[in-house]
């Protein structure tokens, strides 16, 4: 199994999970144009799971259980299906998007991570943050951190974890690029 782009970011509800999976959902109601992600994503996904990035194109996921309550209780965190096949888990303190991104197609493609790194932009004005820790998902050390959304930790939090537990981040896309060839768990705050 290969390795996916996983973000995880801040916000800065306070709220009950329940209580915001319509606030949520009405912050996502946005477009967003980006050709060369839509044409990427478009690529690579399977065609039942692929939508294009309109108004209303975030659905409230209920991951195989029957309520919202059950989701939150068994989960910990509100989950919802976005565009371009994009997941998103909601936790108390932080979240974070999985992308059907390929890894290694991020880390040697300057125009998808370009155009990744303008949509977090966007993201960071819905659910202001002040950084995103970018992590290659699936067979890393670093994967299992982005499990802590769901833990209740703050991005703070989550990044001291990761520093304690497999060293600082990358402070740029080249180190990242670099550090990737000797350490698979290397990920980058941005």
């Amino acid at each position: 199994m290969g390795l996916d782009l996983t973000i995880i970011s801040n916000h800065e509800f306070s709220n009950d999970l329940q209580s915001l999976k319509d606030v949520i959902l009405e912050k996502m109601n946005f477009e967003y144009r980006d050709s060369d992600l839509s044409e990427y994503f478009w690529s690579v996904t399977k065609d039942e799971s692929y939508r294009e990035w309109r108004k209303n194109s975030w659905k409230f996921n209920f991951m195989g259980l029957s309520s919202l309550k059950e989701v939150v209780q068994k989960d910990n965190c509100i989950c919802f299906k976005g565009p371009w096949a994009i997941i998103m888990r909601f936790g108390r303190n932080s979240y974070h998007l999985d992308f059907n991104l390929r890894w290694n197609h991020f880390l040697e493609n300057d125009l998808i991570q370009t155009r990744i790194f303008a949509l977090m932009e966007k993201m960071n004005h819905v659910f202001p943050s002040k950084f995103n820790i970018f992590i290659p998902d699936n067979e890393t050390k670093s994967s299992g951190f982005s499990d802590l959304v769901t833990q209740n930790f703050s991005l703070e939090q989550i990044l001291n974890k990761m520093i304690d537990g497999i060293g600082k981040p990358c402070a740029s896309i080249d180190e990242l690029v670099s550090q990737f060839e000797i350490d698979e768990n290397a990920y980058l705050k941005k």
